[in-house]
């Protein structure tokens, strides 16, 4: 009896680690994805080719707090394109991702990385 016993709680603790390197598996591979895909894009390329190289964002947002790092970003820019909407794309680790906001006209006005120090 106590062999069985052993013999199943090896084996979910096997299976519990099979599966918790699958998942950072295939958190590492998304994120080497991302990675590789935001180095074709630059700011002033289109929206259309931004979604063809890396995909549809996590999630898409307005724009309201975003300015840090850009005067045309936000609610006080006052000259030039306004940010029309940030597209997230998200790593799944922690906050890990990229802010990519998007301009008026539909261009990439900045890439973002987000990053734990």
């Amino acid at each position: 009896m106590i062999r069985r016993t052993t013999r199943r709680v090896a084996l979910a603790l096997g299976a519990a680690l099979l599966a918790a390197v699958l998942v950072l598996g295939l958190l590492f591979v998304r994120y080497q994805t991302l990675e590789q895909r935001f180095r074709a894009i630059h700011p002033d390329d289109n929206e259309a080719h931004l979604l063809a190289v890396v995909g549809h964002p996590t999630s898409i947002r307005d724009c309201t707090g975003l300015t840090a790092g850009s005067t045309a970003v936000g609610a006080a820019a006052t000259r030039g394109p306004r940010c029309a909407r940030v597209y997230w794309y998200s790593t799944y680790v922690f906050s890990d991702g990229w802010l990519v906001p998007i301009d008026d006209d539909g261009s990439v006005m900045q890439i973002r990385r987000l990053a734990l120090p």
